[in-house]
């Protein structure tokens, strides 16, 4: 990407930490209301009234720069993601969103970061999610069963980040999403299911995406390099394990109502428990839960 950002602060706070941050100052020095960090990075301070007026007219007139609110208060994150403007969440504190759905973009938890911006800009909007399902003509069933699958994987994601692990709250949530994008267009055809999605998202050119669908499919803990995947695989192919419908539900009971509704593939279902048990372990492990009920309960009280 080669774009240059163009992050808009709306608190002066942010901005003052911000650029002392960037420019190494100790706050002895007036700051400009505008600053360019390297040839990558600008950012300017404005008021949220000058972003309401201006976010398209600014596009238009720098169609090679990338605009993105850059803000400590999720209300505003949230506001400026419903209006079509990348945001990022400077979100120190690890917190989970106000509201059931993560609607940035990406976030950070340290300044240090603020140069790691390029790589969150991958994820797909939660509005671009919900067009590819609406033209998959995805059903409600399906579309409810898949955010539970998402609200479950950002929450793991973001404790276990919280715990020092590398993952993507907002890559998790979004693959969630589009777990089962083509449910309904390969019943029956058991074997393209997640091949197919796959196939579309790369084609779009999100090939994250792509492998996380690929590969939520109970069989593909078998694979040899399930071990190696990234945290956002394993969360969204761990919290699919754990939604019935759209009901959180125990692994053992998803895995009795899977072993009713697709007795042919029983075989490979007992192949695949004792990986998934262990994959609970794992987690619990680093969340500091003593038992898997006890993840459960945790993930109940916030979802």
């Amino acid at each position: 990407m080669t774009d240059e950002l163009e992050l808009w602060l709306t608190s002066p706070e942010l901005y003052e930490k911000t650029y002392l941050h960037l420019n190494d100052h100790d706050g002895s020095v007036e700051m400009p209301k505008r600053f360019k960090n390297d040839d990558r990075f600008c950012f300017t301070l404005v008021p949220t009234s000058f972003i309401e007026r201006e976010i398209n007219t600014f596009s238009n007139k720098n169609p090679e720069s990338i605009l993105i609110l850059f803000d400590d208060c999720y209300h505003n994150v949230r506001h400026f993601s419903t209006q079509g403007m990348k945001t990022i969440w400077f979100n120190p504190e690890g917190n989970l969103v106000e509201d059931d759905l993560p609607r940035h973009d990406g976030e950070i938890q340290s300044l240090d970061d603020v140069v790691k911006i390029y790589s969150l800009l991958h994820n797909p909007s939660l509005a671009q999610c919900r067009a590819w399902l609406d033209a998959w003509a995805v059903p409600d069933n399906v579309r409810r069963h898949s955010s539970v699958v998402a609200r479950s994987a950002y929450i793991l994601a973001v404790k276990m980040r919280n715990s020092g692990i590398a993952v993507d709250p907002i890559l998790a949530h979004r693959a969630g999403l589009l777990h089962d994008i083509d449910k309904i267009d390969t019943l029956n055809k058991t074997s393209a299911h997640g091949n197919v999605g796959a196939n579309f998202f790369i084609e779009h050119g999100f090939p994250e995406i792509a492998k996380i669908v690929r590969e939520h499919i109970m069989s593909t803990i078998l694979d040899p390099d399930a071990a190696d995947r990234g945290w956002e695989n394993k969360l969204v192919f761990f919290c699919d394990k754990l939604v019935e419908g759209d009901q959180l539900v125990t692994f053992d009971q998803r895995l009795a109502a899977l072993r009713l509704r697709y007795p042919e593939y029983m075989a490979a279902m007992q192949r695949a428990e004792k990986p998934i048990w262990d994959l609970s372990d794992e987690i619990c492990e680093i969340l500091g839960l003593s038992s898997h009920e006890d993840l459960i309960e945790m993930l109940r009280a916030v979802l």
